[in-house]
C-alpha cells in the first residue's frame, strides 16, 4: 500500500470567542480568546497577530497570545464598531487572515434633573 506524504496545509478556520466589549472599558480587558483550525490539527502550534488597520486599541497577550485585550481608548459615540485584521500562522509558516468586527455596547448613563427654586 502506497502511503502520501504528509503536505502542509494553511490553517482554515480563525475565529474569536467574544466579540462585544463595553465602552470605557480598561486597558487588558479581555475581549476574547482566538482560535483556529487547520487539516493537520494534533500537529499545529499557532501564532497569532494584528496586522491591520495601524493603529487598533487592542493588543494580543495572555500566556498562549491569543487573547485579544484592550489598550486603548473604546468609546462607542466615537464608534460603534471596530474592524481588525487578524493573521494566523501554523507550525510550517502558512497563514490565513480574517477581519473580525468587535462591537462596542454603549452605556446609558440615564438622565439627571434638577430642580431649581
Amino acid at each position: 500500500m502506497y502511503r502520501f506524504p504528509d503536505v502542509n496545509e494553511p490553517p482554515t478556520k480563525l475565529t474569536i470567542s467574544g466579540n462585544t466589549v463595553p465602552e470605557n472599558s480598561p486597558n487588558g480587558t479581555v475581549v476574547g480568546i482566538l482560535s483556529s483550525d487547520d487539516p493537520e490539527k494534533t500537529h499545529q502550534n499557532f501564532t497569532y497577530d494584528i496586522i491591520g488597520p495601524p493603529v487598533v486599541p487592542f493588543v494580543l497577550g495572555g500566556a498562549d497570545g491569543k487573547t485579544l485585550l484592550i489598550s486603548g481608548t473604546i468609546d462607542y459615540e466615537v464608534t460603534p464598531y471596530i474592524n481588525i485584521s487578524v493573521r494566523v500562522r501554523d507550525s510550517g509558516g502558512l497563514s490565513l487572515e480574517r477581519q473580525l468586527r468587535i462591537t462596542v455596547k454603549g452605556q446609558y448613563w440615564g438622565v439627571v434633573y434638577t430642580i431649581l427654586g
